[in-house]
């Protein structure tokens, strides 16, 4: 006869009990939460307290009945995003819908997802791993682009891994820039870098094959790379008012942490959205 089971013993999972140290800011930490009515610029070196005033910003501002929704902090790197995150809700105790502090990729991927229209696209990140493939591939059939007209002594190296990864990053380099095309032309005869002109042909032609491949099945997610996101919502937003004016709306309160680490195109798309609450901590 089999002998009697003992009954586990219940596990109780408890969340160890987190202690916020109280919070002292200098007389221009305080001034930086007074400020209304204006963009403000906050200036600050390795150390200073800048990200302190960041969250307690914040903190102040949700205290004072701003809605957590509301507000969209821009940082760079997903870590440092996750970190700010963490700060916040640790000191305000707030939730949001969303996520309160995002990256610039982030932000623009939600853009240029945002449906305003029933037949808008929808689109899905293509990797670099794909990006680098997909430029190979369109190397190789140099014979369906015959206007590139790449220079004699490139050919050898036109389809090896060092020159995909070289083109992949002009292209991503130029689009940081939101830079077109015809700039990356432009640039190529102001700067006499003649390889760039055959670069720019080749890059004019990736954009049509890759929006024809994808746009010629109905309800297939359009393929975006990394380097385009930002330069896409940018030109969604500059195009739909409806689209632009719901963004502005959405977060009236946009605060930047590290704004020196932003690009042209990053700016390009925070001065599309942002009003009078704007914070840049530099």
């Amino acid at each position: 006869m089999a002998g009697a089971v003992k009954a586990a013993k219940p596990i109780n999972l408890a969340r160890r009990e987190v202690v916020v140290d109280k919070v002292e800011l200098s007389e221009e930490q305080k001034a930086v939460l007074s400020h209304k009515g204006s963009p403000l610029l906050v200036l600050g070196g390795p150390g200073t307290g800048k990200t302190k005033t960041l969250t307690q910003l914040v903190v102040a501002k949700i205290a004072e009945g701003v809605d957590p929704n509301s507000i969209l902090v821009l940082a760079y790197g997903r870590e440092r995003a996750g970190q700010l995150r963490d700060e916040i809700v640790l000191q305000s105790g707030a939730s949001a819908f969303e996520p309160m502090v995002r990256t610039f990729h982030s932000l623009a991927f939600s853009i240029i997802n945002e449906s305003v229209n029933e037949d808008d696209p929808k689109y899905v990140l293509i990797s670099g791993a794909e990006q680098d493939a997909y430029i190979k591939t369109l190397l190789a059939d140099r014979k369906f682009f015959p206007d590139i007209n790449w220079p004699k002594i490139l050919e050898p190296a036109l389809e090896t891994k060092g020159f995909v990864r070289e083109l992949r990053d002009l292209i991503l380099r130029a689009s940081e820039r939101n830079m077109s095309v015809e700039d990356l032309i432009a640039k190529s005869e102001e700067l006499k870098e003649p390889w760039w002109k055959p670069a720019a042909a080749f890059w004019k032609s990736y954009q049509g094959t890759m929006t024809l491949q994808y746009a010629t099945v109905s309800n297939t997610p359009l393929r975006i790379d990394s380097s385009s996101i930002i330069p896409q919502a940018f030109n969604r937003l500059r195009n739909n008012s409806v689209l632009a004016d719901r963004i502005r709306s959405k977060f009236p309160t946009i605060l930047v942490d590290e704004f020196q680490e932003s690009d042209k195109s990053q700016r390009d798309l925070l001065a599309e959205i942002s009003g009078s609450d704007l914070t840049l901590f530099v």
